[in-house]
């Protein structure tokens, strides 16, 4: 799939995201806007089931942030990160800042 059509995907999952389902993203939210003041982090995106907040960064990780609350697994590529997707089914690309693209498993695998 396109990384164009992840991004609406992403856009449009936030806009029509239920209040439910916000409020469940809160704990993470707070976790990930304490770990954005130590790295220049690109917009997070949500994964489709709920469960998790991702950031991309130009300190060169992708971090996924458990909605729970627990601690956030860290990947580190080789290139500084600018953009960030997820797709339905969970697989996440990281657009880097050269132009490449990476694309993660839902856990953060290559």
């Amino acid at each position: 799939m396109h990384v164009r059509t992840f991004a609406r995907s992403l856009a449009l999952s936030l806009f029509l995201m239920p209040a439910a389902a916000s409020a469940q993203h809160d704990h993470a939210s707070h976790a990930f806007a304490a770990d954005a003041k130590e790295a220049f982090t690109a917009t997070p995106a949500f994964a489709p089931d709920g469960t998790a907040v991702i950031s991309a960064g130009y300190d060169l990780t992708v971090r996924i942030w458990p909605a729970d609350g627990g601690a956030a697994t860290v990947v580190t590529l080789p290139a500084p990160l600018s953009s960030i997707a997820v797709a339905a089914d969970g697989e996440i690309v990281a657009g880097a800042a050269n132009g490449n693209a990476f694309f993660l498993s839902a856990g953060g695998e290559l």
